[in-house]
């Protein structure tokens, strides 16, 4: 069997589909801060939790961090570099648990019915 030195073409694709999903996820992130700091300016309608602006805003970094991460693994994976595809891995074994959760969350969660609905309330159940 000869050997080629072929590379695929699934590694790059792999790396572009992650470059973009962390672009996305940086556009999110930004709008997500822009919103906490426009909050910041208005007054304070409900009741909230002391230092909940300030666990939003830890958050969004932290992610922020991940998705830029995201994007490095991206260049790394277009570049063939093996700590990328081992870094994709590992970030796939992880994310794999926590969306199964998050999907049986999301089912399992009721949603109230509609005001005006032309769906009867025993069809939503």
């Amino acid at each position: 069997m000869a050997h080629t030195d072929q590379r695929s073409t699934a590694v790059p694709a792999a790396g572009i589909i992650a470059i973009l999903g962390s672009v996305f996820t940086v556009i999110s992130i930004s709008f997500a801060l822009v919103g906490l700091f426009i909050s910041l300016s208005t007054p304070r309608t409900a009741q909230m939790l002391p230092n909940l602006r300030l666990i939003f805003a830890a958050t969004m970094v932290a992610f922020l961090a991940v998705a830029i991460f995201g994007i490095a693994s991206g260049v790394g994976l277009i570049r063939f570099r093996n700590w990328a595809r081992i870094s994709v891995l590992v970030w796939s074994g992880i994310a794999v648990p926590f969306s199964l959760v998050a999907m049986a969350a999301m089912v399992s969660v009721p949603l109230p019915p509609a005001q005006n609905s032309p769906i009867p309330n025993a069809a939503l159940q």
